[in-house]
């Protein structure tokens, strides 16, 4: 019988974070983690039995953009995210974010699971998955996150001190476990494939950025080539912020100005 192997592409793995009894529950018997050093490819393995499939932890980056693009695009749907440009990136590319939680972005991911809900139907597997992301948060595993980036480069004093913390998200794996099984059960329903694929056309057909920073550049420009109008603007903002005029006021009276600037400079 042919030997399993499951590839994931992730950055920096710490062996000592993997949770092996868990692994060799879902029947992994190897793991082997492969990273490129100085144009070197460079393997590690960990044997957990004889028997079993083996997991593959692939750090392949840095990637240059193009390089980025092209595994983005030939890679599973899931694709990990830590930020927005790599966020608004899976979206382009149509594929589920798998959408790394800050504290600054806990409202984000609330907008996310009621966008779900709008382009899915019960059970709303999409909707589900991004909640248990939401589950999934815990702010001393960001913290432990910023720190693992630079862990190697601690004193031994330092990082004792800092084993109680990961002692304690290592107290929290089996809360992280069962967010993971759920997921995987959702990943295999083909219904969420079609919700995710809806979502990111509703986002990039009614919440896409682009009219809006063309608006903002045009408003620049216009600024540039007349100088009384940004004055102008002011005025008229000042105006409706202290009640003098209303907001339809405003606006009738920004697209008069505009229509006179427009017909002096013909």
């Amino acid at each position: 019988m042919e030997k399993q192997t499951i590839d994931l592409i992730l950055p920096t793995v710490r062996v000592e974070l993997i949770n092996k009894e868990f692994l060799k529950e879902q029947g992994i018997g190897n793991i082997k983690l492969i990273k490129i050093e100085n144009d070197q490819i460079i393997q590690e393995e960990v044997s957990l039995f004889e028997y079993g499939k083996e997991l593959r932890l692939i750090n392949p980056f840095p990637l240059d953009q193009k390089e980025f693009y092209t595994l983005l695009s030939h890679t599973n749907p899931l694709v990990a995210c830590t930020g927005d440009h790599s966020l608004s990136e899976a979206i382009s590319f149509d594929r589920l974010p798998f959408y790394e939680l800050r504290d600054m972005k806990l409202a984000f991911q609330t907008n996310l699971i009621a966008l779900a809900e709008r382009v899915g139907k019960a059970p709303f597997y999409l909707k589900q998955y991004f909640k248990e992301l939401f589950k999934i948060y815990d702010r001393n595993q960001e913290r432990m996150i910023d720190l693992l980036k630079k862990y190697d480069d601690l004193f031994e004093m330092e990082k004792a001190y800092y084993n109680r913390d990961f002692n304690d998200l290592k107290g929290k794996q089996f809360k992280l476990i069962k967010s993971s099984l759920i997921i995987a059960n959702l990943l295999q329903q083909p219904e969420l494939t079609d919700e995710f694929h809806a979502l990111n056309q509703l986002i990039k057909s009614q919440y896409s950025f682009n009219e809006t920073l063309i608006c903002l550049v045009e408003q620049q420009l216009a600024f540039s080539s007349c100088p009384d109008l940004k004055n102008f603007e002011q005025q008229t903002q000042e105006k409706y912020l202290t009640n003098q005029i209303t907001l339809i006021q405003s606006v009738e009276l920004l697209t008069e100005k505009i229509k006179k600037v427009t017909t002096a400079t013909l």
